[in-house]
């Protein structure tokens, strides 16, 4: 039982849901408590462990059914016995040639096909293409090769009707093996498919992405922003500071002096705030919509965040993220500060001009620009001033470092005022760096 198990949390991290060690031992217990007889039971104590929000009970339900099938569908479902039996509770049955095994009843093929699925392993499936190539061997490893040599001995003798009655049952037989291999695959293989996929994609250029890879960026941000979420819980647990002993000691003086809570110092601080200077040219665009995306996925994170976008003129769009979905306010965002060539003075001077109360000791400004600043004034002076004022300055560059500083790029006039300057073409760099300005953050 506890193969099936295990088998069925696997299925369930290739579904989408996460699903920590302490909860798989949690799920272990509980089954072994109810039993797998009892499928409606075990659905709920199951569902109540191991799915926590709305769409992981989703994803519980359709993967549950999946791999459970019902008890009466069996006759139409052998990627059941496949699933749920065991290695001692299935075993290949030794007879499969000639009548043998046409006399078989359809629950001992389902055995057969068991057994050989767990001898082919055919849940380390990862790729569509295999399918053919797992459904004939396990067809093979199931008694193909038996009723293939059977049916070349009928043929030899002329006996045509026995000849037929092994075709017949031979492509029963792979009919039944390509059912379970495409139920092991949507079980297995196709999380192992997404996930490939979704690695490709954040290691792929931003610049090079189509328009389908569009329509699939936003669950990938989605769970970057949730790596993120758990990276930060993680690091603020390691800096909680030391203990506060007075403050145990009263909080666990009703449980007889047991240290049944702990309490820590707090350090007590002005709320950090993040400012976004976002370059939204044609050149850096798309980079810029996915920072967007995965900073306002944060905003639990990031409470005070103040969005600037800029190229002739400078605009704040935080408004737009307040009356739009997220998907129209970064389609809108582009057309937010219009003006012509992108100009780094004029986004140095507004800010200075017009919202000196944002910057302090408790702001860390994210600018992501390729710094080409059309042979215009770069205002490194007011840059220098800003720069002094703030907790942190990160420079983002969507262009790759060999073309830094080359033509009317004045990157490198801004980096000695820079806290940090970073590659940013995929979003995998993306991930790392925001990651390092959320720690330097202080979120």
């Amino acid at each position: 039982m506890d193969r099936t198990l295990l088998r069925f949390v696997e299925a369930l991290r290739q579904a989408g849901v996460r699903i920590t060690p302490d909860e798989t031992t949690d799920a272990l217990r509980i089954a072994g408590e109810v039993g797998l007889a009892d499928r409606a039971t075990l659905r709920e104590v199951l569902g109540c462990t191991l799915a926590k929000s709305v769409a992981d009970k989703q994803r519980f339900s359709i993967t549950f059914q999946r791999f459970f099938a019902p008890a009466g569908s069996c006759a139409d479902s052998p990627q059941h016995a496949a699933l749920t039996v065991t290695a001692d509770e299935a075993p290949m049955p030794q007879d499969v040639s000639g009548a043998g095994f046409l006399t078989q009843e359809q629950s001992a093929m389902q055995q057969r096909l068991a057994a050989a699925a767990r001898q082919e392993r055919i849940d380390t499936i990862a790729l569509p293409t295999q399918k053919g190539l797992y459904t004939r061997r396990l067809a093979m490893a199931a008694g193909g090769a038996e009723l293939e040599a059977a049916w070349q001995q009928a043929q030899r003798r002329g006996d045509q009707e026995a000849a037929a009655h092994l075709a017949a049952q031979s492509e029963r037989l792979r009919a039944h093996a390509r059912a379970m291999v495409e139920q092991v695959y949507q079980l297995y293989g196709k999380g192992r498919m997404q996930a490939l996929g979704d690695s490709i994609l954040q290691e792929k250029p931003l610049a090079a992405l189509e328009a389908r890879d569009l329509k699939r960026m936003r669950p990938v941000v989605e769970a970057m922003a949730q790596r993120l979420k758990d990276k930060r819980r993680i690091t603020r647990r390691l800096r909680r500071g030391t203990l506060d002993v007075r403050r145990t000691l009263r909080a666990n003086m009703g449980h007889d002096g047991v240290l049944m809570e702990v309490a820590w110092h707090r350090r007590l601080a002005q709320q950090p705030r993040l400012v976004a200077l976002c370059d939204v040219s044609r050149s850096v665009e798309r980079s810029v919509r996915f920072l967007l995306m995965l900073l306002f996925e944060l905003k639990v994170v990031i409470r005070d965040l103040q969005v600037f976008a800029f190229a002739g003129d400078v605009a704040c769009v935080n408004e737009l993220f307040q009356r739009l979905s997220l998907e129209q306010a970064l389609d809108a965002v582009p057309h937010a500060a219009p003006g012509g060539s992108t100009d780094y003075g004029q986004l140095w001077r507004h800010l200075t001009a017009h919202q000196p109360h944002l910057f302090n000791r408790q702001t860390t400004v994210l600018v992501l620009g390729d710094a080409r600043s059309n042979d215009l004034d770069p205002e490194v002076a007011l840059l220098r001033r800003l720069s002094a004022q703030v907790k942190r300055v990160i420079w983002l560059n969507p262009e790759p470092c060999i073309q830094w500083g080359w033509g009317d790029s004045v990157i490198w006039r801004y980096r000695p005022l820079l806290h940090g300057l970073h590659e940013c073409r995929t979003l995998l760099q993306l991930e790392h760096t925001v990651h390092r300005a959320l720690v330097d953050f202080g979120a």
